[in-house]
Formats: C-alpha cells, sequence, structure tokens
C-alpha cells in the first residue's frame, strides 16, 4: 500500500495541472507598496494587473470554474486604494479602471455564468463602488464614478 502513495500523489498533482491548463495572468507594477494577487483554478482564464504609480495600492483578481476574463488597472497616482474581481462559474468578464484616486475602492463579485461588469473610477477622492452579481446574463456596464 505504501507503495502506491507516491503514485497516487503525482496523479493528483498532474490531474491539479491539467486543470488549471490554459490560463494566463499578467502583472505589472510600477510605483511603490504595490500588491497584486492572482488566484486561479479552472480553465483558460484571463487575469490581468496593471498598476502604475499606485503608492499604497493592492489588486486582487481570484478565478474559479472556466472562460473567466478579469482586467483591473490603477495608474495615475493611485493612492491608498484597493480593487478587488471575485468570479466564479463561467464565462464572467469584470474590468475595474482607478485613476487619479486618493482612498477608493472597488469591489466585483460574479457567480453565475456570462456576467459582465464594468466599473470606472476617474478622479474620485474617497468612493466605493461595489457590484454583486448572481445568477446568469448580469450586465452591470458603465458604472463610473467622476469627481467634479
Amino acid at each position: 500500500m505504501t507503495k502506491l502513495l507516491p503514485l497516487a500523489a503525482a496523479i493528483a498533482m498532474t490531474i491539479g495541472t491539467a486543470h488549471a491548463a490554459d490560463s494566463t495572468a499578467t502583472t505589472s507594477q510600477n510605483g511603490s507598496g504595490n500588491i497584486a494577487a492572482t488566484v486561479q483554478t479552472g480553465t483558460e482564464h484571463t487575469a490581468t494587473i496593471n498598476t502604475a504609480l499606485g503608492y499604497d495600492s493592492s489588486a486582487t483578481i481570484d478565478q474559479a470554474g472556466d472562460a473567466q476574463t478579469a482586467t483591473i488597472n490603477q495608474v495615475g497616482g493611485v493612492a491608498n486604494s484597493s480593487a478587488m474581481v471575485t468570479q466564479s462559474v463561467a464565462s464572467n468578464n469584470a474590468t475595474i479602471n482607478q485613476e487619479h484616486m486618493d482612498n477608493t475602492h472597488a469591489t466585483v463579485t460574479q457567480a453565475g455564468e456570462g456576467n459582465n461588469a464594468d466599473v470606472n473610477q476617474l478622479h474620485v477622492n474617497d468612493s466605493q463602488a461595489l457590484v454583486q452579481q448572481q445568477g446568469n446574463e448580469k450586465h452591470a456596464l458603465g458604472i463610473t464614478q467622476v469627481r467634479n
């Protein structure tokens, strides 16, 4: 029985590696104190995090299921900001754009299939955006916060 344990472990690792196949994650950071995390389980995910001059910014993408797409852009003096995308099931798309902000948060959570969310925070001081979608074919497009 003990001779089968290494074989079982090798098979489990192979299955786990194959299950995360065809996924891509790209992270680009510039500035100070930036933290980015991408976690992908399933297949055919795409995750992109771009942080430029983000000071104390943080960005997280967590994808489970199949064929999820998420993009977080934090550019131009983003300070003390945080952006998070969490997606499960299949074929969800989310984009968070944060530009020239002081202390803002944006969170998109999608559970289901075929959901779309687009959050834009432009020149915002202390704003929050929260999008939660459960079910299929939900669309939260064009959510924009702009400082006057």
